[in-house]
């Protein structure tokens, strides 16, 4: 119960802490005409989806969970540099009640509060995990992506985790291997993850033969297995079967694998899906789950999941086509 309690306080913070990105940081903007949308003679075009430099924050604005692309550059990194100040140094911001709501950004506005289904906002995830704070109060630091996305309120109002910045917030972190296929498929398997991600910068050992507490901190957790397994993990099995509600785009259906709209909706059956996942036992960190129907499912995901590939997108499935993203688009996959 407490894990849920806090989970549902976090989406609350969540969908009202975004909006307030604080009025003094933006009035402190104001004076140096930050939130009139000053524009950085040093921005350049993002290459392909590569990931920022360690002197270098990268900015990507789009709208319907990436299916558009309005902005992707790349900018130096300066200290004391917000959320807030890197939105309103490179577009026009339009707020509202004393600064403290994103109306809009470069002509887009929100229709919050609209009575339609349709109604739509501005969100926005460092480094793939979704603010939980107001934009003024978030300090960047170099080598972090910022992805600010315009999408419907209706379905998902809260996606904690992301693979837009892929590889981040994975690469060069010592992760651990929680959890991977039993039988005659964990071999290949495993023989597939460990060249994925050693090329991808991302190191792991493998602590899915041991026994462990549900609360342990083993660090950030790579998983990997079929629908079956996963479905009756201890820790993410729960996880997984909450579906949009919390930005898990994939449902899990008498071992088969299926995609998500936004809405929650079921989609088209998919082979395999990369996802970001807050870690149930260590709710501020997301664990990196790969979930395919054999090793040839898997390794298909794997060839087609690069930095370019995650760019503005929550998460990425495999169908018999390739690799889409997720949540599939509306009259995706019926």
């Amino acid at each position: 119960m407490t894990h849920r309690r806090s989970t549902h306080v976090r989406m609350g913070a969540a969908r009202l802490l975004r909006r307030l990105a604080p009025a003094l940081a933006c009035a402190a903007l104001l004076l140096v005409a930050a939130c009139a949308g000053v524009r950085s003679s040093e921005q350049t075009p993002a290459a392909g989806g590569k990931p920022p430099a360690a002197g270098e924050l990268r900015l990507v604005i789009s709208r319907d969970y990436g299916a558009r692309v309005l902005k992707d550059i790349v900018v130096p990194a300066r200290a004391g540099t917000t959320v807030m100040r890197l939105l309103a140094e490179h577009s026009d911001v339009d707020t509202k009640y004393g600064g403290g709501f994103i109306q809009g950004i470069d002509g887009l506005e929100s229709s919050f509060g609209a009575s339609s289904a349709d109604a739509a906002d501005w969100f926005f995830w460092v480094d793939g995990a979704m603010g939980s704070v107001g934009a003024g109060d978030v300090t960047l630091h170099g080598g972090q992506t910022v992805w600010w996305d315009y999408h419907r309120w209706a379905g998902a109002l809260f996606i904690p985790g992301s693979l837009d910045a892929f590889p981040a917030p994975f690469a060069n972190r010592d992760m651990v291997l929680a959890a991977q296929p039993a039988g005659t498929q964990a071999a290949a398997m495993g023989a597939a993850v460990t060249a994925w991600a050693k090329s991808q910068g991302i190191g792991f050992h493998d602590t899915s033969q041991q026994s462990y507490p549900i609360g342990a901190d083993l660090g950030l957790r790579l998983v990997v297995g079929t629908p079956d397994r996963l479905a009756q993990d201890r820790l993410f099995g729960p996880e997984l079967s909450r579906g949009a509600a919390i930005g898990i785009f994939v449902a899990i259906d008498g071992g088969r694998l299926y995609a998500l709209h936004a809405d929650g909706s079921r989609g088209s059956e998919l082979l395999a899906a990369a996802l970001a996942v807050p870690d149930p036992a260590h709710t501020d960190r997301l664990s990196l789950v790969l979930i395919a129907q054999d090793a040839q499912a898997l390794q298909r995901l794997l060839d087609g999941f690069t930095p370019a590939a995650a760019s503005a997108h929550v998460a990425l499935g495999l169908t018999s086509a390739g690799v889409v993203p997720l949540p599939l688009a509306t009259g995706a996959g019926s």
